[in-house]
């Protein structure tokens, strides 16, 4: 609650790391997914659908964002694939570099990201002892949320992906969410629809 943590001091701080997607901040793939939907509708806010013909009994909450507000930042989640500095432009590799995004003929934005986990535990030796070698730390959560629609239309989808102990956003995530763009083509569902 934000008057508990007014209370003890604690506001201003807690303001500073949701900011950056930090602090208390929890979302699952689904309501990333789902915001930056609501962010491309500017605002209006359409329940999810998670099985054809099923809809949520809830009703959806929506604002009016400011048009010059969300253009902004659609222009900061297309300069992420779009820019050589973007986290989701390339993969350094050996030798040159290799584009995350690789699919032609639409339009992409996408925020990568990477959430605190933490250590990683597993049996790797199977005798039902965690050894100390046995645990991981240092290795975060990866996350990259996309929008991708057809060149000069509207944005059609919102991609959300998540990799535990991934690591990087654009490195682990944004490959995978690169092929789930492929994917929707080949069945023929990237060209239309609403996000």
């Amino acid at each position: 609650d934000f008057e508990i943590l007014r209370e003890r001091g604690e506001a201003t701080f807690e303001a500073v790391m949701l900011s950056i997607g930090q602090g208390r901040t929890t979302w699952t793939p689904l309501h990333a997914a789902d915001a930056y939907a609501t962010l491309v509708r500017h605002g209006r806010r359409m329940a999810p659908t998670l099985v054809r013909g099923w809809s949520s009994p809830d009703v959806p909450v929506s604002r009016e964002l400011d048009p010059s507000t969300v253009a902004t930042a659609i222009a900061g989640l297309e300069d992420v694939i779009e820019m050589p500095y973007g986290s989701a432009n390339h993969l350094p590799l050996p030798g040159g570099t290799e584009p995350i995004f690789n699919i032609d003929g639409i339009k992409l934005a996408a925020k990568t990201g990477t959430a605190q986990a933490p250590p990683w535990r597993h049996d790797i030796n199977g005798d039902g002892v965690i050894e100390v070698d046995e645990r991981l730390s240092g290795v975060e959560h990866a996350w990259v949320v996309a929008l991708a629609g057809p060149e000069g239309g509207a944005w059609t989808h919102a991609i959300s992906v998540l990799v535990e102990y991934g690591g990087s956003g654009g490195r682990a995530a944004g490959p995978i969410a690169n092929q789930v763009m492929h994917a929707l083509r080949a069945e023929g569902l990237l060209d239309g629809g609403t996000p």
